[in-house]
């Protein structure tokens, strides 16, 4: 879980440091190894925020803000808090992601030992694809991206429902 939503994290900070306001997309997130494909729906805005709302084949949704990310699992009646590591600017790291000699719709990024590639087509970003510490390889697929479009501050709001089991991490 941690690992997802750092990742969630990097993509976002990627997402702005192109200049990109906002961005709005449906979403599949497979691991190359399982079968399993997880869908939905993901918005972000800068600075720094963001929601990806799981739809199948399990409800989830994770918030990122400058602080923390919130993973609210609701068959399990609980929201887990993690921290973001301070002093850790992605944005900065980002914005020095390399375009790939070969094939100029492809942007790579080396963070803590991980190494992103970010595939666009026809401007736009479809792809992001990572190997975890783990040695899997995680692909996220973008579909009808939407870009610079306002999304109400409201959207990122969670309030944490009564009767959640809350662990902070």
């Amino acid at each position: 879980m941690k690992k997802i939503s750092l990742s969630f994290a990097l993509f976002c900070t990627f997402v702005f440091a192109f200049e990109i306001d906002s961005i709005q997309a449906d979403f599949i997130q497979k691991i190359e190894s399982q079968p399993i494909a997880y869908e939905g729906r993901f918005s972000a805005s800068s600075p720094n925020l963001a929601k990806w709302e799981y739809i199948q084949p399990l409800k989830k949704v994770v918030y990122l803000n400058a602080q923390e990310v919130i993973a609210y699992e609701p068959m399990l009646s609980q929201v887990v808090i993690t921290k973001i590591k301070a002093g850790l600017d992605f944005l900065t790291i980002l914005k020095n992601a390399k375009q790939d000699l070969k094939d100029p719709s492809l942007y790579h990024s080396r963070i803590d030992n991980t190494t992103y590639t970010i595939h666009f087509q026809d401007n736009l970003p479809s792809i992001i694809s990572y190997e975890d510490n783990l040695g899997e390889r995680i692909i996220i697929t973008l579909k009808n991206v939407i870009l610079n479009q306002k999304i109400p501050k409201e959207v990122f709001d969670f309030e944490i429902p009564e009767g959640i089991d809350v662990v902070r991490d």
